[in-house]
């Protein structure tokens, strides 16, 4: 059986790169910060990181998308953009950033 992915913080980068990325945990996101985010950096230069909260949803949830007001949407699955960066598969045909889903 697959373990199901929960992600309970979310990292802003500010900077020469403008990007989201989730974590399950705090441990993989200190493995990121001494590994990734370091290549990162060597290629973007100086950034800046805003580490915040998740609701922790996951597939079956129902969830709001910022920007989408009050209407809810079921989460149908999770897809992968790249690493640490995934998007929700919403009932309404889209694929939402997990970072937007609360």
């Amino acid at each position: 059986m697959k373990k199901k992915r929960i992600f309970e913080i979310g990292v802003h980068t500010r900077g020469q790169l403008i990007s989201s990325f989730v974590f399950e945990n705090n441990r993989f996101l200190n493995v990121w910060k001494e590994t990734s985010f370091k290549d990162l950096e060597k290629m973007y230069g100086r950034l800046e990181l805003n580490v915040f909260s998740l609701p922790g949803l996951q597939i079956g949830d129902t969830c709001k998308v910022q920007g989408e007001g009050d209407e809810e949407f079921k989460i149908l699955g999770l897809m992968q953009y790249s690493t640490n960066r995934y998007g929700f598969i919403l009932d309404n045909g889209l694929t939402e950033e997990v970072v937007k889903c609360y």
